[in-house]
């Protein structure tokens, strides 16, 4: 026979974040009575009291301590449990989008590893909230933020994603392709630099990589659309600088070439940003979304 049962778990759980039985409870849902007679229940079937009322606090004994303990440990895997259940018992959607970028070559893997652990979630990117997907998320348009910058003093739960780097993007026919196997903030100053612009943010190659050092590239030249910056690149009118997670697809393609950035600058983090209050099925799709981001060609 099982002598500790869910119920008492929950029991022992109430009495340690409460000071009277009534709160106590209150907090399950519960009468008084009914209380009562689960701990009552609980130690005849141990033999041994769990706890002692003093004052105006409940002092554990060993025994109950134990299961307390047991307590904190299972009822917040069981509450996870049942947030993925209930996720799988009904369609929904996530929906999300990564800040900066507007194509999504890990799409695809993400979609393959839904329908395998998630068949009933519709994961959906809006592309419309590249400029600020973070805000997008307080606002209640997108579920989950994917973002390269932490971002701090907000209520929202931050998941590390995984660690990469900048690299700089040529057209394979560049002459710095042949002679450059990494590149510094000097270099910068013959070249006509492209970088991503949809909402007038200042790019942090020009603020933080180049601008101590007093340089200024060539020419700059801001688009609001990945897709056209690859296309001018491939036309060799013009390189930019990247996430190499997000560049690996174009890597195997004649038309690209990647050249390593030096500095500290180019080493990032990618985080993922949801509200806390939402469904804990979210923590596990933002574990996908790493492993589709990380996958290669």
């Amino acid at each position: 026979m099982d002598i500790v049962r869910i119920k008492h778990l929950k029991l022992l759980n109430g009495l340690s974040q409460n000071t009277s039985m009534i709160d106590v409870a209150n907090s399950l849902n519960l009468t008084q009575s009914a209380l009562s007679h689960q701990l009552k229940d609980l130690e005849e079937r141990l033999g041994a009291k769990v706890v002692i009322k003093k004052g105006h606090r409940f002092i554990f004994t060993n025994v109950g301590k134990r299961i307390l303990e047991a307590s904190q440990m299972i009822l917040p895997e069981l509450e996870l449990l049942n947030s993925d259940l209930n996720m799988l018992m009904k369609r929904q959607v996530v929906r999300t989008c990564t800040e900066c970028y507007t194509t999504y070559p890990w799409y695809p893997y993400l979609v393959k590893s839904m329908e395998k652990k998630f068949p009933k979630i519709n994961i959906q990117i809006n592309p419309s909230y590249t400029s600020d997907p973070l805000n997008a998320v307080l606002n209640g348009d997108l579920d989950i933020a994917i973002t390269s910058e932490k971002k701090i003093g907000n209520r929202l739960f931050e998941k590390k994603l995984f660690k990469d780097k900048l690299v700089a993007i040529f057209s394979s026919s560049h002459p710095f392709v042949k002679v450059k196997k990494e590149l510094l903030p000097k270099d910068f100053k013959f070249l006509d630099f492209i970088h991503f612009n949809a909402n007038n943010r200042e790019s942090i190659i020009l603020k933080d990589y180049l601008a101590p050092h007093g340089i200024i590239p060539r020419s700059v030249r801001k688009l609001a659309s990945t897709e056209l910056i690859f296309e001018m690149i491939k036309a060799n009118l013009g390189m930019t600088v990247m996430s190499k997670w997000y560049v690996l697809p174009y890597i195997n393609n004649k038309d690209f070439k990647i050249i390593d950035l030096n500095g500290s600058i180019a080493d990032r983090t990618w985080y993922a940003y949801y509200d806390q209050s939402s469904d804990g099925v979210l923590g596990s799709v933002c574990d996908l979304i790493a492993l589709s981001m990380k996958r290669k060609e």
